[in-house]
């Protein structure tokens, strides 16, 4: 199966943004709970 470097490209930025998304998900929760404990 050929793909082409476009097609490629945009299956790595989607799992890749859901990835950061995911991410960043997790980590705004984490700080959320820091301040919270902090506070």
């Amino acid at each position: 199966m050929i793909v082409s470097p476009i097609q490629k490209l945009k299956m790595f930025s989607k799992f890749e943004t859901e990835r950061i998304l995911f991410l960043m998900e997790k980590f705004l929760t984490l700080w959320f709970f820091l301040l919270i404990f902090l506070i």
